[in-house]
């Protein structure tokens, strides 16, 4: 066949779900830095000892709503854009106000929690070898899972809803990738609290915490896949 009918194919538009993936792979790993920004500060200012002074109280809460604030930042930015490129009318300004404003709510709440003095391990161990609170966190962490996964995609819907249709898949998909993660999470703590030393507890179990966290958060934009490919420009 002559050359002259050979018409070289159009490159296509980078994927979309690509795109999504790579951009959250980016925001997980902002998240794992700032978790571990958090335990270092933590580590180093004695974070739940009684003796803390009030200026590490201080930098320690500081420290938890910045990095809660950035992690919830990238979220919206780096996700967001790839939302942007698919629908013209994406409220970009509305998705970032909001994600910032949650991370500011949730720093300060794990920053004053992290200042209350740490269960006594003994007590908690006992606790989860019990039947009923094992049975407790096997069904009860699929349900505030989906619960979570249902209010976050929810707001999230209410933002997108002036520009995009196929809202109800992303709600959809937000309560299952609640459910998994929340239930991963709890299952990987409570193992972890239970199979280490109660002396290498703290600081290894939050390091495990924190890798589990990294996969967990790429595994939840896999879940959200679908609900990306249903959303159409309104």
């Amino acid at each position: 066949m002559s050359d002259a009918f050979a018409v070289p194919l159009p490159q296509g538009a980078p994927s979309t779900g690509r795109n999504w993936i790579k951009a959250n792979i980016m925001a997980a790993l902002i998240s794992a830095a700032a978790s571990l920004a958090i335990l270092v500060v933590g580590q180093a200012l004695g974070a739940g000892k009684a003796d803390a002074g009030m200026v590490a109280r201080v930098i320690i809460v500081l420290t938890h709503v910045l990095a809660s604030a950035v992690t919830l930042a990238a979220y919206a930015v780096l996700p967001g854009r790839v939302l942007r490129q698919k629908l013209p009318r994406f409220p970009m300004r509305a998705w970032i106000v909001l994600h910032v404003a949650a991370g500011l709510l949730i720093g300060i709440y794990t920053g004053y929690g992290a200042l209350q003095p740490p269960t006594d391990s003994n007590e908690l161990t006992e606790q989860l070898a019990s039947l009923p609170v094992m049975m407790g966190i096997l069904f009860g962490g699929p349900l505030v899972g989906a619960i979570f996964g249902l209010v976050v995609g929810s707001f999230q819907a209410l933002i997108m809803r002036s520009a995009a249709r196929g809202l109800g898949a992303w709600i959809g998909f937000s309560v299952i990738a609640g459910m998994l993660s929340l239930t991963v999470a709890l299952t990987v703590a409570v193992l972890a609290f239970t199979a280490l030393p109660q002396t290498l507890t703290d600081v290894v179990g939050e390091v495990m915490m924190l890798i589990t966290t990294f996969f967990i958060e790429i595994v939840m934009a896999v879940v959200m896949l679908p609900a990306v490919a249903r959303l159409t420009p309104r």
